[in-house]
Protein backbone atom coordinates (compact mmCIF):
# COMPACT_ATOMS: atom_id res chain seq x y z
CA UNK A 1 0.00 0.00 0.00
CA UNK A 2 1.48 3.51 -1.44
CA UNK A 3 1.42 6.43 1.82
CA UNK A 4 1.60 9.26 0.36
CA UNK A 5 3.06 12.30 2.53
CA UNK A 6 1.82 15.56 2.62
CA UNK A 7 3.83 18.45 0.46
CA UNK A 8 4.96 20.21 4.14
CA UNK A 9 6.08 17.06 5.42
CA UNK A 10 8.26 16.17 2.06
CA UNK A 11 9.29 19.36 2.37
CA UNK A 12 10.47 19.01 5.85
CA UNK A 13 11.92 15.54 5.76
CA UNK A 14 13.67 17.03 2.65
CA UNK A 15 15.19 20.02 4.66
CA UNK A 16 16.07 17.29 7.40
CA UNK A 17 18.06 15.09 4.94
CA UNK A 18 20.04 18.13 3.76
CA UNK A 19 20.88 19.35 7.08
CA UNK A 20 22.42 16.02 7.61
CA UNK A 21 24.00 15.64 4.15
CA UNK A 22 25.78 19.32 5.21
CA UNK A 23 26.90 18.16 8.28
CA UNK A 24 28.50 15.17 7.12
CA UNK A 25 30.52 16.89 4.53
CA UNK A 26 30.97 19.92 6.81
CA UNK A 27 32.44 16.59 8.69
CA UNK A 28 34.29 14.94 5.90
CA UNK A 29 35.79 18.64 4.72
CA UNK A 30 36.86 19.52 8.17
CA UNK A 31 38.82 16.48 8.02
CA UNK A 32 40.57 16.33 4.27
CA UNK A 33 40.96 20.22 4.55
CA UNK A 34 44.39 20.17 6.26
CA UNK A 35 45.68 17.66 3.55
CA UNK A 36 45.03 19.65 0.71
CA UNK A 37 45.89 23.05 2.46
CA UNK A 38 49.47 21.52 2.84
CA UNK A 39 49.77 20.79 -0.62
CA UNK A 40 48.80 23.96 -1.83
CA UNK A 41 51.11 25.79 0.75
CA UNK A 42 53.98 22.95 -0.27
CA UNK A 43 53.48 23.98 -3.80
CA UNK A 44 53.44 27.72 -3.35
CA UNK A 45 56.66 27.34 -1.07
CA UNK A 46 58.48 26.00 -4.32
CA UNK A 47 57.71 29.40 -5.78
CA UNK A 48 58.99 31.63 -3.18
CA UNK A 49 61.52 29.02 -2.04
CA UNK A 50 63.45 29.85 -5.82
CA UNK A 51 63.22 32.94 -5.57
CA UNK A 52 64.59 34.45 -2.20
CA UNK A 53 65.83 30.83 -1.01
CA UNK A 54 64.17 30.22 2.22
CA UNK A 55 64.32 27.19 4.18
CA UNK A 56 61.38 24.98 5.00
CA UNK A 57 60.20 26.12 8.45
CA UNK A 58 58.41 28.53 7.74
CA UNK A 59 56.46 26.78 5.34
CA UNK A 60 55.86 24.13 7.94
CA UNK A 61 55.05 26.99 10.88
CA UNK A 62 52.51 28.36 8.72
CA UNK A 63 50.93 24.91 7.72
CA UNK A 64 50.50 24.23 11.45
CA UNK A 65 49.05 27.73 11.93
CA UNK A 66 46.08 28.06 9.23
CA UNK A 67 44.72 24.27 9.92
CA UNK A 68 42.89 25.45 12.93
CA UNK A 69 41.69 28.74 11.85
CA UNK A 70 40.77 27.03 8.58
CA UNK A 71 38.78 24.27 10.20
CA UNK A 72 36.81 26.82 11.95
CA UNK A 73 36.01 28.50 8.46
CA UNK A 74 34.49 25.37 7.08
CA UNK A 75 32.36 24.98 10.29
CA UNK A 76 31.05 28.39 9.42
CA UNK A 77 30.87 27.91 6.10
CA UNK A 78 28.91 24.54 7.07
CA UNK A 79 26.56 26.54 9.75
CA UNK A 80 25.61 29.70 7.05
CA UNK A 81 24.05 26.79 4.72
CA UNK A 82 21.97 24.73 7.48
CA UNK A 83 20.64 28.21 8.60
CA UNK A 84 19.49 28.94 4.52
CA UNK A 85 17.84 25.23 4.75
CA UNK A 86 16.22 25.87 7.97
CA UNK A 87 13.00 27.99 8.46
CA UNK A 88 13.40 30.36 11.43
CA UNK A 89 10.90 32.42 12.77
CA UNK A 90 11.53 36.08 12.04
CA UNK A 91 12.95 37.79 15.04
CA UNK A 92 15.61 35.05 14.22
CA UNK A 93 16.38 36.24 11.00
CA UNK A 94 19.06 39.08 11.89
CA UNK A 95 20.73 36.74 14.80
CA UNK A 96 21.02 34.41 12.22
CA UNK A 97 23.34 36.46 9.72
CA UNK A 98 25.06 37.85 12.73
CA UNK A 99 26.18 34.25 14.07
CA UNK A 100 27.40 32.92 10.64
CA UNK A 101 29.34 36.66 10.20
CA UNK A 102 30.56 36.22 13.72
CA UNK A 103 32.06 32.50 13.09
CA UNK A 104 33.44 33.68 9.80
CA UNK A 105 35.00 36.71 11.16
CA UNK A 106 36.68 35.01 14.04
CA UNK A 107 38.29 32.09 11.26
CA UNK A 108 39.79 34.89 9.84
CA UNK A 109 41.43 36.97 12.13
CA UNK A 110 42.34 34.04 14.37
CA UNK A 111 44.14 33.13 11.30
CA UNK A 112 45.80 36.18 10.57
CA UNK A 113 47.13 35.97 14.46
CA UNK A 114 48.62 32.77 13.91
CA UNK A 115 49.99 33.78 10.86
CA UNK A 116 51.59 36.79 12.15
CA UNK A 117 53.21 34.72 15.35
CA UNK A 118 54.58 32.44 13.30
CA UNK A 119 56.16 35.45 11.07
CA UNK A 120 57.68 37.23 14.10
CA UNK A 121 59.12 33.72 15.21
CA UNK A 122 60.75 32.92 11.60
CA UNK A 123 62.12 37.20 12.08
CA UNK A 124 63.81 36.30 15.56
CA UNK A 125 65.07 33.13 14.95
CA UNK A 126 66.35 32.69 11.27
CA UNK A 127 69.48 34.12 10.81
CA UNK A 128 68.62 35.66 7.50
CA UNK A 129 67.14 38.45 9.87
CA UNK A 130 69.87 38.75 12.82
CA UNK A 131 70.08 42.30 12.54
CA UNK A 132 66.70 42.60 13.81
CA UNK A 133 66.69 42.96 17.14
CA UNK A 134 64.53 40.10 18.81
CA UNK A 135 62.57 43.30 21.43
CA UNK A 136 62.08 45.09 18.65
CA UNK A 137 60.48 41.98 16.91
CA UNK A 138 58.34 40.93 20.06
CA UNK A 139 57.47 44.53 19.68
CA UNK A 140 56.24 44.87 16.35
CA UNK A 141 54.35 41.94 16.42
CA UNK A 142 52.48 42.65 20.02
CA UNK A 143 51.55 45.89 18.50
CA UNK A 144 50.47 44.21 15.52
CA UNK A 145 47.98 41.80 17.34
CA UNK A 146 46.74 44.32 19.26
CA UNK A 147 45.48 45.93 15.83
CA UNK A 148 44.03 43.05 14.55
CA UNK A 149 42.34 42.16 17.53
CA UNK A 150 40.84 45.80 17.98
CA UNK A 151 40.00 45.96 14.27
CA UNK A 152 38.21 42.59 14.67
CA UNK A 153 36.51 43.64 18.10
CA UNK A 154 34.76 46.37 15.84
CA UNK A 155 33.66 44.53 12.76
CA UNK A 156 31.73 41.83 15.42
CA UNK A 157 30.18 44.54 17.59
CA UNK A 158 29.54 46.39 14.74
CA UNK A 159 27.37 43.18 12.87
CA UNK A 160 25.43 42.97 16.00
CA UNK A 161 24.54 46.25 15.64
CA UNK A 162 26.54 48.30 18.43
CA UNK A 163 27.60 51.34 17.77
CA UNK A 164 31.21 51.74 19.69
CA UNK A 165 31.03 55.30 19.67
CA UNK A 166 28.39 55.75 21.20
CA UNK A 167 29.31 53.05 23.94
CA UNK A 168 32.75 55.30 24.82
CA UNK A 169 30.78 58.50 25.16
CA UNK A 170 28.28 56.90 27.51
CA UNK A 171 30.92 55.82 29.73
CA UNK A 172 31.07 58.71 31.58
CA UNK A 173 32.26 58.95 35.26
CA UNK A 174 32.81 55.05 34.96
CA UNK A 175 35.31 56.21 32.14
CA UNK A 176 37.27 58.17 34.38
CA UNK A 177 36.96 55.49 37.14
CA UNK A 178 38.26 52.91 34.60
CA UNK A 179 40.96 54.96 33.52
CA UNK A 180 42.76 56.25 37.25
CA UNK A 181 42.42 52.55 38.13
CA UNK A 182 44.76 51.89 34.97
CA UNK A 183 47.31 54.49 35.99
CA UNK A 184 49.79 51.74 36.44
CA UNK A 185 48.71 49.43 33.39
CA UNK A 186 49.52 52.69 31.22
CA UNK A 187 52.74 52.98 33.38
CA UNK A 188 53.82 49.88 32.63
CA UNK A 189 53.23 50.53 28.91
CA UNK A 190 54.91 53.84 28.98
CA UNK A 191 58.14 52.09 30.34
CA UNK A 192 57.63 49.17 28.38
CA UNK A 193 57.78 51.93 25.30
CA UNK A 194 61.21 53.53 26.92
CA UNK A 195 62.75 50.30 27.17
CA UNK A 196 62.42 49.43 23.08
CA UNK A 197 63.33 52.88 22.28
CA UNK A 198 66.10 53.05 24.56
CA UNK A 199 67.23 49.67 24.47
CA UNK A 200 69.17 49.23 27.68
CA UNK A 201 68.94 45.40 27.17
CA UNK A 202 67.57 42.72 25.27
CA UNK A 203 66.12 39.41 25.74
CA UNK A 204 69.05 37.11 27.07
CA UNK A 205 70.83 39.91 28.62
CA UNK A 206 72.04 39.45 32.14
CA UNK A 207 71.13 42.74 34.10
CA UNK A 208 70.66 43.60 37.77
CA UNK A 209 68.07 45.90 38.78
CA UNK A 210 67.49 47.15 42.09
CA UNK A 211 70.10 44.03 43.68
CA UNK A 212 67.64 41.33 41.49
CA UNK A 213 70.41 39.90 39.02
CA UNK A 214 69.05 37.78 36.40
CA UNK A 215 68.73 36.59 32.82
CA UNK A 216 65.94 38.40 30.70
CA UNK A 217 63.31 35.68 29.12
CA UNK A 218 60.72 38.22 27.92
CA UNK A 219 60.09 41.51 28.07
CA UNK A 220 55.97 42.09 27.54
CA UNK A 221 53.55 45.48 27.52
CA UNK A 222 53.27 45.47 31.68
CA UNK A 223 56.56 43.62 32.79
CA UNK A 224 59.94 41.85 32.08
CA UNK A 225 61.05 38.64 33.18
CA UNK A 226 64.12 37.60 35.05
CA UNK A 227 65.68 34.40 35.32
CA UNK A 228 67.97 34.53 38.05
CA UNK A 229 70.76 32.38 39.00
CA UNK A 230 68.91 29.66 41.10
CA UNK A 231 66.68 29.37 38.46
CA UNK A 232 63.84 31.30 40.05
CA UNK A 233 61.86 33.55 38.36
CA UNK A 234 61.15 37.10 38.75
CA UNK A 235 58.75 39.41 37.43
CA UNK A 236 59.48 43.10 37.57
CA UNK A 237 56.99 45.91 36.31
CA UNK A 238 58.44 48.07 33.56
CA UNK A 239 58.09 51.41 35.11
CA UNK A 240 59.82 49.67 38.14
CA UNK A 241 62.95 49.62 35.73
CA UNK A 242 62.47 52.89 34.01
CA UNK A 243 62.82 54.12 37.58
CA UNK A 244 66.00 52.03 38.74
CA UNK A 245 69.60 52.06 38.30
CA UNK A 246 69.90 49.06 35.83
CA UNK A 247 73.13 47.55 35.65
CA UNK A 248 73.61 45.46 32.40
CA UNK A 249 76.25 42.65 32.59
CA UNK A 250 76.17 41.51 28.89
CA UNK A 251 77.42 44.88 27.44
CA UNK A 252 80.99 44.22 29.36
CA UNK A 253 83.53 43.60 27.00
CA UNK A 254 85.53 42.21 29.97
CA UNK A 255 85.21 41.67 33.44
CA UNK A 256 88.08 43.41 36.14
CA UNK A 257 89.67 41.21 38.49
CA UNK A 258 91.01 42.22 41.85
CA UNK A 259 92.26 41.01 44.59
CA UNK A 260 94.72 41.88 47.75
CA UNK A 261 97.29 39.03 48.02
CA UNK A 262 98.66 39.39 52.01
CA UNK A 263 101.85 38.28 52.78
CA UNK A 264 104.14 37.61 55.89
CA UNK A 265 105.54 40.28 57.48
CA UNK A 266 108.70 37.97 57.76
CA UNK A 267 108.92 39.06 53.71
CA UNK A 268 112.26 40.82 52.72
CA UNK A 269 111.99 43.45 50.68
CA UNK A 270 113.80 41.48 47.87
CA UNK A 271 111.16 39.24 47.86
CA UNK A 272 108.33 41.96 47.79
CA UNK A 273 109.93 43.15 44.41
CA UNK A 274 110.36 39.77 42.69
CA UNK A 275 106.91 38.73 43.59
CA UNK A 276 105.50 41.54 42.29
CA UNK A 277 107.53 41.70 39.08
CA UNK A 278 106.53 37.58 38.56
CA UNK A 279 102.52 38.03 38.95
CA UNK A 280 103.25 41.03 36.51
CA UNK A 281 104.88 39.08 34.09
CA UNK A 282 102.25 35.99 34.61
CA UNK A 283 99.54 38.40 34.03
CA UNK A 284 100.86 40.09 30.72
CA UNK A 285 101.39 36.56 29.74
CA UNK A 286 98.09 35.20 30.48
CA UNK A 287 95.54 33.99 27.28
CA UNK A 288 92.72 35.42 29.35
CA UNK A 289 93.61 38.67 30.78
CA UNK A 290 93.30 41.72 28.35
CA UNK A 291 95.67 43.85 27.14
CA UNK A 292 93.64 46.92 29.12
CA UNK A 293 95.55 48.55 32.15
CA UNK A 294 96.37 46.16 34.49
CA UNK A 295 98.39 46.93 38.58
CA UNK A 296 100.74 45.05 40.34
CA UNK A 297 101.97 47.40 43.69
CA UNK A 298 102.88 46.50 46.78
CA UNK A 299 100.60 49.10 48.41
CA UNK A 300 99.57 48.76 52.20
CA UNK A 301 101.26 47.54 55.51
CA UNK A 302 98.30 45.60 56.70
CA UNK A 303 97.02 45.13 60.34
CA UNK A 304 98.94 41.48 59.46
CA UNK A 305 100.08 41.46 56.30
CA UNK A 306 102.51 42.85 53.83
CA UNK A 307 99.34 43.52 50.94
CA UNK A 308 99.95 43.74 47.08
CA UNK A 309 97.01 45.02 44.62
CA UNK A 310 96.38 42.61 41.66
CA UNK A 311 94.03 44.86 39.19
CA UNK A 312 93.60 43.05 35.68
CA UNK A 313 90.52 42.39 33.26
CA UNK A 314 89.76 39.40 31.88
CA UNK A 315 87.78 38.70 27.86
CA UNK A 316 84.52 37.45 29.40
CA UNK A 317 81.26 38.83 30.67
CA UNK A 318 80.12 35.25 32.12
CA UNK A 319 80.06 34.67 35.82
CA UNK A 320 80.96 30.85 35.61
CA UNK A 321 83.75 31.68 33.00
CA UNK A 322 84.99 34.98 35.74
CA UNK A 323 85.42 32.54 38.49
CA UNK A 324 87.26 30.04 36.61
CA UNK A 325 89.92 32.51 35.17
CA UNK A 326 90.05 33.96 39.02
CA UNK A 327 90.83 30.40 40.53
CA UNK A 328 93.73 29.83 37.30
CA UNK A 329 95.10 32.97 38.74
CA UNK A 330 95.24 32.78 42.52
CA UNK A 331 96.74 29.26 41.56
CA UNK A 332 99.26 30.93 39.73
CA UNK A 333 99.86 33.28 42.24
CA UNK A 334 100.64 30.54 45.00
CA UNK A 335 102.75 29.24 42.71
CA UNK A 336 105.03 32.30 42.72
CA UNK A 337 105.33 32.64 46.21
CA UNK A 338 105.69 29.05 47.10
CA UNK A 339 108.87 29.80 44.47
CA UNK A 340 109.83 32.69 46.65
CA UNK A 341 109.39 30.64 50.54
CA UNK A 342 106.84 33.33 50.95
CA UNK A 343 103.59 32.62 53.06
CA UNK A 344 100.38 33.78 52.75
CA UNK A 345 99.87 35.76 56.26
CA UNK A 346 96.39 35.40 58.15
CA UNK A 347 95.06 37.63 60.81
CA UNK A 348 97.18 37.58 63.99
CA UNK A 349 97.38 39.15 67.04
CA UNK A 350 100.79 39.23 69.67
CA UNK A 351 100.59 39.71 73.17
CA UNK A 352 103.07 41.18 75.19
CA UNK A 353 102.92 41.01 78.93
CA UNK A 354 105.50 43.31 80.98
CA UNK A 355 107.58 41.85 83.60
CA UNK A 356 106.69 42.74 86.88
CA UNK A 357 105.66 41.44 90.64
CA UNK A 358 101.98 40.24 90.68
CA UNK A 359 99.99 41.22 93.43
CA UNK A 360 99.92 39.73 96.70
CA UNK A 361 97.13 37.70 97.80
CA UNK A 362 96.75 40.19 101.05
CA UNK A 363 96.80 42.86 99.08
Amino acid sequence: MDIELSPELQDTLSRILLVILIVILTWFVRRIAPFFARRIIQFMWRGIRAFSGSDNTLNEQLTEAIIPPLRLLIAGIGLSLIFLIVDFPSFLGNIRSQLIATVIALGIFWGILRFVDVFAHYLETSNRFNLLDSTLVRFGNQLLKMIILIFGFVIIMREWGYDLAGLIAGLGIGGLAVALAAQDTLANLFGYLVIITDAPFKVGHLIEVDGVEGFIEDISLRSTRLRQRDRSLTIIPNRTIVDSTVKNWSRLTSRQVKMVVGVTYSTTDEQIVKIVEDIRAMIDEHKRVTKQRRTVEFVEFGASSLDILVICFVDTVLWEDLLAIKMDINLRIMRILTKHNVEIAFPTRSIIIESGSLPSENN
